[in-house]
Parts: C-alpha cells; structure tokens; sequence
C-alpha cells in the first residue's frame, strides 16, 4: 500500500553561481551581449552547470526592450561507468522587457518564451514561459541594491511530480560600479523547484562581473 502513495522528501543545496557578461554597443538604440556562466553545486563541492549565451537587445525607447538569443549549455549528469558525462543541449530566447523610473527606484518587468530548458531525453518539446519582475534602488552613484523574483511556467507536458510553476527564484543583489564600464554584483538566490533529479531547494551565492564596450 505504502508503494502506491508517491513520496517527495525535501532536499536542500548550496551551490555558488559564477557570471562573466560582456556587453557591447553596437549602436544608440542596439546592444549585443555575450555572457558565461559556471555553477558549482552539491554544497560547492561538483561542478553542474555551465553555459554560453550570445544575444542582441533593441530598445526603441526608455521604457521597452526587445531580446533574442541563443545559449548552448552543458550539464553534468555524474558518472557513466565511472567516467564524468556532460550532456548538451542549446535553447533559442526572446524576451520583452518593461522598466520605468521613480525617482531612485526602478522596476522592470520581463517577459520571456525559451525553448528546451529539459534535457533532449525528457524534454518532450517543451517550451518555457518566464516572468521576471525587480525592483532597484539607487543608494549611491557607485552602489545600488535589487530584489527579484521570478517564475518559470511549462508549456506543454507537465510531469506528474511538477508544481503548477515549474521553478521559482528569490534573488537579492547588491550592485556596484567599479569604473571603467566596468560593475560587479554580490548576491543570494533561494531557487525552489519540484523534481526528482534535483533538489527542491537550492541556495546559491551569486557573483556576476560586467564588462560594457563602447
């Protein structure tokens, strides 16, 4: 009887998250960017996770911007007969994002469609629809700080062991400018996310380090 009742025990994970994003003025209204990043789980013990993402950002004016991209990623799945094996996968992006000022405060609110988040093996053409809202306050010229949150909802099959949102981030950032285009971010992220594989809850540091080119 006790097999027939599906069980989840509650895991939890700290994992560090490294980012390098270069970004680059192509004209007034036009950015290309090119950002990598490398994700080191199990208690900051076994790389996980690590990828490669090339895109352009339009901005017509002050408040909209309109992204497209495509990002190759590379997964670590443990040992296969005792050999590490890293899965790959790629994922084409377009996103439309909102922001407007208030004074020292600004939120942002992006909206973003991606394509085979899931493994090549489980993904069952799945697609992703993400919604990302912050909020950024400006305490100095040099320092700021920022609060998001973010959801991720299935379009598609949904497993039967998956929430309704497949994945939730919590992130709090400190921000500052360190000069010649240059800023580097310090910050907390709680991921929650219901699935076998993973653990539900991941508690990530976050540093990420920003190049702008004119």
């Amino acid at each position: 009887m006790l097999s027939a009742v599906p069980g989840y025990s509650q895991t939890q994970d700290a994992a560090a998250w490294i980012t390098m994003d270069l970004q680059y003025k192509i004209s007034k209204r036009l950015d290309a960017y090119t950002k990598t990043q490398v994700r080191i789980n199990e208690n900051f013990t076994q790389p996980h996770y690590t990828y490669l993402d090339m895109g352009a950002e339009y901005a017509p004016g002050k408040r909209w911007a309109f992204a497209t991209g495509v990002s190759f990623n590379f997964k670590n799945e443990g040992d296969r007969e005792r050999v590490p094996y890293w899965s790959f996968r790629q994922q084409w992006y377009g996103s439309i994002t909102y922001d407007k000022r208030f004074g020292q405060w600004r939120i942002a609110n992006r909206n973003q469609l991606q394509s085979d988040l899931e493994d090549q093996r489980s993904a069952e053409g799945s697609w992703f629809f993400r919604n990302k809202t912050s909020l950024r306050r400006e305490i100095t010229d040099k320092w700021s700080i920022q609060a998001s949150w973010e959801g991720y909802l299935r379009i598609g099959y949904r497993p039967p062991e998956e929430d309704f949102l497949h994945r939730t981030r919590y992130v709090l950032v400190v921000k500052r400018d360190t000069g010649k285009q240059q800023s580097l971010d310090i910050g907390y992220m709680l991921q929650r996310q219901i699935r076998r594989s993973q653990p539900d809850y991941i508690h990530a540091l976050l540093v990420t380090w920003t190049k702008r080119f004119k």
